[in-house]
């Protein structure tokens, strides 16, 4: 997460969305219906899933899936985010609504049950809710601890559009695989000509 945090928290705070909401991004749980909570496949942002992508246009084909692109996930994450408090005028609803299909919120009937500011979780359905808490004070807590001993940072090149990777690995002389590993929304070996573009992790003992 303290790698991702420099890009992260300035768009969730252009939307004016609470700090609470970080450990979301790297959260790997979805709550498909009531009695079941699945893990997600790795590298995806946000528990965002097809329904929810599909509904911001988030876009997912043969050639890139932006759920795993870490901006433009964080991006589509933050006006979901600010569409379902918006919905549902409550921001614990609206945590939920991040982590759980949109059945499993109707049939909890949160939106007429939760409006105050003490919420009844009162059963296995909200199991998923209570692990993310948990999730969420421990990331937390290793964050504020953490010390990194080979510092690291991430970086938005710009430069890509249309070029192979084995291209740009040769420009920036870094290993093609390593490029890949950052950037698992790319399924071909090109960088499209859009607004997507690739993440590039260094060490600043590099340089």
């Amino acid at each position: 997460l303290n790698l991702v945090l420099p890009y992260i928290k300035p768009i969730l705070e252009e939307q004016n969305i609470s700090a609470d909401f970080l450990s979301i991004s790297i959260y790997n749980k979805f709550q498909e219906n009531i009695f079941e909570n699945k893990t997600i496949e790795p590298g995806i942002w946000w528990c965002l899933n097809e329904e929810i992508a599909q509904n911001i246009d988030l876009k997912i084909n043969n050639n890139v899936d932006y759920r795993k692109h870490l901006i433009l996930a964080t991006e589509a994450a933050a006006i979901n985010i600010q569409q379902n408090y918006t919905l549902y005028q409550n921001w614990a609803s609206t945590l939920l609504s991040q982590i759980a299909n949109k059945k499993v919120i109707n049939q909890l009937e949160i939106k007429k049950r939760w409006k105050s500011n003490i919420i009844s979780i009162d059963g296995p359905a909200y199991n998923s809710l209570l692990e993310f808490l948990a999730f969420k004070i421990v990331t937390e807590n290793d964050l504020n601890n953490f010390q990194n001993l080979e510092p690291e940072l991430l970086f938005e090149y710009k430069y890509g559009a249309g070029k192979s990777i084995n291209l740009v690995s040769a420009d920036l002389k870094i290993d093609p695989v390593k490029i890949l590993k950052d950037n698992q929304w790319l399924k071909t070996n090109t960088i499209p000509e859009d607004e997507a573009n690739i993440l590039i992790r260094v060490s600043l003992g590099k340089y």
